[in-house]
């Protein structure tokens, strides 16, 4: 199989792509390939989240100006300890390179929503282009590990009845036993990830004109995958068209949060239409804005379409059972209301039409 890119007029092209609305086109150009520039991918010192509140506009202001232009930034002086990032990357190492019978102990056919191992060449992030070289891990939001959480004698007994079929408590780390201390760092990451994706939250709020805690009472039980990719060395692959990590698409939920290693392998589609690298930066997460926040703002802020060549990312979004519509101050008579109310539980079912419904546990 190829990728099929029709030509529609000298230097462009045109890329299919899934969306909540269905198949849509968009026309990009046949530039080749080039590193980003700071004008496409901006770079954000986040340091001022921990400061006060002018500290916390600031970033806010600089995150809003991103998110508005690109969708796509970087964050440095993020507060995640480089150990924990270290520790989490060298487990995520030891669980790829065993061997193919010991992954499949986790095999993701064994749970529902989309936990454990996918084997490589089994997911399709674009439906117009070859399946995905990754191979990955994956494991869902559990309040039994959520900071918020720490000292109540039973988590799961704090989420609401409407709430329980989103909640993701399954134990998908049976199968991992053999590599000593890989839950225990996968979760310290996770429980990391997801104090920083809060704290991201409320600066979001401050951009969009909200009080600062307007979105804490969708984050009681958030929504987050996380997720460890591996990509083979392109060497290895020796059909030249079939070397996608993981097919063109926007992401789904509210926003994701990417570390890289060295190799990198993440392209971005910019706002001229125009792949560019995101070159790893040491120290940093490139952070994007998905569908779903874009539709919180009534298309203000950018769901950016990009190829992905990760190591390992963590997709955030609010609880699943709460229905939001577009947040008012991101209508006008500039921009009028676009879109109506919506669960993002609601949202995943539309934007994964072709989903069967979550695996019966084994």
């Amino acid at each position: 199989m190829s990728v099929t890119l029709t030509v529609s007029r000298p230097g462009k092209q045109i890329l299919s792509l899934d969306s909540g609305n269905g198949r849509v086109e968009r026309e990009i150009s046949t530039a080749p390939l080039r590193d980003c520039t700071e004008e496409d991918i901006n770079i954000i010192d986040i340091s001022g989240i921990y400061g006060d509140f002018e500290a916390r506009k600031a970033v806010a202001m600089k995150i809003k100006h991103a998110s508005e232009n690109s969708g796509f930034f970087y964050i440095e002086n993020h507060g995640i300890k480089e150990e924990v990032i270290q520790t989490a990357y060298e487990q995520a190492k030891r669980f790829i390179e065993q061997p193919l019978e010991d992954k499949l102990m986790v095999h993701n056919n064994k749970y529902k929503f989309f936990n454990g191992y996918a084997k490589r060449g089994t997911t399709h992030g674009n439906k117009t282009e070859p399946k995905d070289l990754k191979e990955h891990f994956s494991w869902q939001y559990d309040p039994r590990w959520d900071p918020l959480y720490d000292g109540v004698a039973d988590p799961i007994n704090t989420v609401s009845e409407d709430l329980v079929p989103w909640i993701q408590s399954e134990d998908v780390w049976t199968g991992t036993s053999q590599i000593q201390g890989f839950k225990e760092a996968c979760i310290e990451y996770s429980r990391e990830c997801l104090n920083l994706g809060r704290r991201l939250m409320r600066i979001f709020a401050i951009a969009l004109g909200l009080e600062e805690n307007h979105f804490d009472r969708m984050m009681t039980h958030p929504g987050l995958t996380n997720t460890l990719n591996f990509y083979p060395p392109s060497g290895l692959v020796e059909d030249e068209s079939l070397k996608i990590g993981l097919g063109s698409h926007t992401d789904i939920q509210m926003f994701t949060m990417l570390w890289q290693d060295s190799i990198g392998g993440l392209n971005v589609l910019n706002q001229k239409g125009e792949w560019v690298r995101a070159v790893p930066i040491t120290g940093t997460f490139v952070v994007n804005i998905a569908d779903f926040l874009t539709r919180l703002t009534n298309g203000r802020w950018l769901s950016t379409v990009h190829q992905v060549a990760l190591n390992t990312s963590q997709s955030l979004r609010i609880n699943a059972n709460v229905k939001v519509g577009v947040l008012p101050s991101c209508i006008d008579k500039n921009n009028p209301l676009k879109y109506e109310p919506l669960s993002i539980g609601e949202w995943n079912l539309i934007r994964m039409s072709d989903y069967e419904g979550p695996k019966k546990s084994k």
